[in-house]
This record gives structure tokens, sequence and C-alpha cells, in this order.
């Protein structure tokens, strides 16, 4: 985080929850909103990965962003207070843990593949397929989804190729995506869509 502040995430004792906290030389700090995700628990340490997180931090106001893999919800906080914590769902409602973790591993579904985080929004890369259809022949496209600094959704941008991660070039006005199962790279205008966010 800064010369003397590590930002650290590390599994519990059980390998049954996910616990996050800052290191300072004056020792750990546990900021609320990380009390109640580091709260969430699966019962079989097996399932451990159902709570792995892809996180990044936006330097510039501290805040964290946690991409999930197989959940349908996207964690945002503050590391400079407790006046940010949300959670948004991608979905009617966000995911049960322990009904994620009752279902076949095959049929869970593999939710988000990748995160940015740029100077007036952030972005995921939305798969929302099950594994096993994920594993041996896809079938959906992914979005990229774009949410501003409060959390407080864009836009989608909906693909018309298979992705496994993106990035935005702000200045050129581009979106790229690349596929680590093809190999191929695509480059698309993003002027109208940038030109769009407020």
């Amino acid at each position: 985080i800064d010369d003397s502040t590590f930002f650290c995430k590390e599994m519990d004792y059980s390998r049954t929850r996910q616990l996050r906290y800052l290191q300072t030389a004056s020792g750990r700090i546990v900021l609320s909103s990380m009390r109640r995700l580091n709260e969430v628990s699966v019962d079989n340490p097996e399932d451990f990965n159902i709570l792995s997180t892809i996180t990044k931090m936006h330097h510039p106001t501290r805040t964290v962003v946690e991409m999930p893999i197989g959940l349908n919800s996207i964690n945002m906080y503050s590391l400079s207070a407790d006046s940010l914590a949300k959670t948004i769902c991608v979905g009617t409602e966000p995911d049960n843990v322990e009904a994620v973790e009752a279902q076949d591993q095959w049929k869970r579904l593999y939710t988000f593949a990748d995160v940015r985080l740029f100077d007036r929004f952030w972005g995921v890369l939305s798969l929302q397929e099950d594994m096993k259809t994920y594993q041996v022949g896809r079938t959906k496209y992914p979005s990229v989804l774009l949410f501003d600094w409060e959390g407080h959704p864009l836009c989608e941008v909906k693909l018309d190729h298979f992705a496994t991660s993106f990035d935005v070039d702000v200045r050129n006005r581009t979106l790229y995506t690349f596929d680590v199962q093809t190999d191929e790279m695509y480059v698309y205008d993003a002027s109208e869509v940038l030109a769009g966010l407020k």
C-alpha cells in the first residue's frame, strides 16, 4: 500500500475462510469491511476456491476491488476508512455460498475472469458459464462490465469473440481482448462507449 503498509490475504488455519488485513509496523489492522468478508466460509477446505478472489487496488482512492471467479458478487472497500464498503451483485441476488458449495463442482458457474482498474472507472470480464461447459466447449461470449468508483454500473460491452482477459487504452479509446485458449487477440473501437461514461 505504501512503504510501511501491506495488504494481505491468507487462508485461516482451517482452510475454510479467506482473511484480509493490513500489516503495519505497529501490527495487524482489520477494517470493519474486511471483518465482514472474513466471516464468510465454506464447510469443506477442498471448496476454498469458491471464496478465491482476484484483488486490485486503485492507489489514488485506496479502494480495493475483489473479483471472485465463482460467485456473482464483487466487493469494493476503502483502505483509508470504513466509508466505502459495497457488494455489487451481477444477477438477481448474491450467490449463497452454502448453495454453491452444495452443487456439483462442474455445475458451478465460472463467473468472472479478469478485473482492470482505470482513473475514472473499473471493469470485469463476465463469463457466467458453468465450469464443465467452459472446460469442454464454451457457448457464451463474455461481456465487459464497467463501474464507477462508487460502484454504480456504467455499461455492459457484449463481446463477439471468446476472451479470458481485457484491457482498455483510454487515451486511444480502444478495447483489447485476449483469449488464452485460442491465443487470439481482438481490438475494438471503444470511442462510443468511453464517450458515454460520466
